[in-house]
């Protein structure tokens, strides 16, 4: 991983995820992950997208997400945002949630099989066990499709919810578009499907 690193993060392959607080995983979605063929990923940007959108790396980092437990697309968008160290690799430029929720449709197979192997590898490491394999029968097939079936899951009642919102907001005289506009604090430019943050926010 450190040659790709040197290599300018060439986007036939995997890029080092950011230091999260379990490494023993992250190591493990890079095992898994590189073992994928990119021939059967569907890519959801153009190849001159950032690497981040480019489908084995946007692999690696559902997965991974999804193999320590945050399964929302939103809240993975947040964990990237949030992460200096990923910003940094990744040139400050990121997927939007909408972009991961479409990665996930035209790519489920191949994230479940990639998720499956991460729970099989990570069930071995006794420093793992217990966060990554508290299902009884080690099914790990089986776990890995609970995990993404919970993700769509989640990810449609956080869609009813805001939709059921913004009707609301509708309805009331306070939701002016100058004060909506004035409520959005982290403005989307660049790529679509991407955030690129202002220096301020780096």
């Amino acid at each position: 991983m450190n040659a790709t690193l040197d290599k300018g993060l060439e986007q036939t392959r995997v890029p080092r995820l950011p230091a999260h607080s379990n490494p023993s995983v992250i190591r493990e979605v890079l095992e898994a992950t590189n073992r994928i063929e990119s021939c059967r990923l569907n890519p959801v940007a153009s190849r001159q997208a950032g690497i981040a959108m480019q489908p084995l790396p946007l692999l690696g980092l559902v997965t991974y997400h999804y193999a320590v437990g945050i399964l929302p697309s939103r809240a993975i968008e947040q964990e990237l945002l949030t992460n200096a160290a990923f910003r940094a690799v990744c040139g400050f430029e990121f997927p939007q949630w909408q972009l991961i929720r479409h990665f996930r449709r035209l790519n489920r197979p191949v994230i479940h099989d990639c998720l499956e192997e991460t729970l099989r590898r990570t069930s071995h490491s006794a420093n793992t066990r217990q966060r990554l394999s508290t299902f009884s029968e080690n099914d790990f097939s089986s776990e890995a499709e609970a995990r993404i079936t919970n993700a769509i899951l989640l990810d449609s009642q956080e869609t009813s919810r805001r939709t059921r919102g913004g009707r609301a907001g509708n309805r009331s005289p306070s939701a002016h578009p100058s004060v909506a506009q004035k409520q959005s604090t982290r403005p989307i430019t660049g790529r679509p499907g991407s955030v690129t943050l202002r220096k301020d926010q780096m």
